[in-house]
């Protein structure tokens, strides 16, 4: 079991169970092609799968040309602390498309604003 602590255009940063006790972290390469994602396996290890907060995803996935300017706003702009995570403000948890505006809607569990 991992958490995805970070995501770039071609790897992916995690905090695992699986790894020694000293340092928890690693860096795994990824590639993207057509909306799918592939990453680099450890030895004994297959990758499932993943849940995140899906920051930048469209509802067909990553577009490397748009995705990361919203993970870096978003981190930016103080993350899951100061705006909270992607929320469906009626157009669904994905970047979409608003009068030629691309937008994502955010909000805190503990706040009624939606960013």
């Amino acid at each position: 079991m991992a958490i995805i602590t970070e995501v770039g255009s071609n790897y992916i940063w995690v905090i695992e169970e699986n790894l020694s006790c000293k340092d928890a972290k690693r860096k795994i390469n990824m590639t993207v092609s057509g909306g799918k994602y592939t990453v680099q396996t450890m030895s004994g290890y297959t990758v499932q799968g993943w849940l995140e907060l899906g920051i930048g995803m469209f509802s067909d996935g990553w577009h490397p040309d748009i995705s990361p300017k919203f993970l870096a706003a978003y981190n930016y702009y103080g993350g899951e602390k100061v705006i909270g995570v992607p929320y469906n403000a009626g157009y669904g948890i994905y970047v979409y498309d608003r009068y030629g505006v691309k937008i994502q809607a955010y909000k805190k569990s503990n706040d009624s604003h939606i960013y």
